[in-house]
């Protein structure tokens, strides 16, 4: 019986651990940039863009100065 008690124990544990995984998920996304990301390659280079619309294949061009954007969209 002692060990019933201890994986009930330890599944409750996992439960609140992912429980707390999932809060912390859910504030980062509320706070990341609308959209997604494409990443491309140019003349050796990464460049960034910024899909607002899934429709629209190419996106809008994130400066290097924004890399900050491109990360948190990632």
């Amino acid at each position: 019986m002692q060990k019933n008690h201890e994986i009930i124990k330890k599944l409750i544990d996992e439960k609140e651990y992912l429980e707390k995984i999932i809060i912390n998920a859910e504030k980062r996304i509320s706070k990341a940039p609308e959209g997604t990301l494409r990443i491309s390659s140019h003349n050796g280079g990464i460049q960034f863009y910024n899909r607002l619309d899934p429709s629209d294949p190419s996106g809008k061009y994130i400066p290097s100065s924004k890399k900050r954007t491109a990360y948190a969209l990632a």
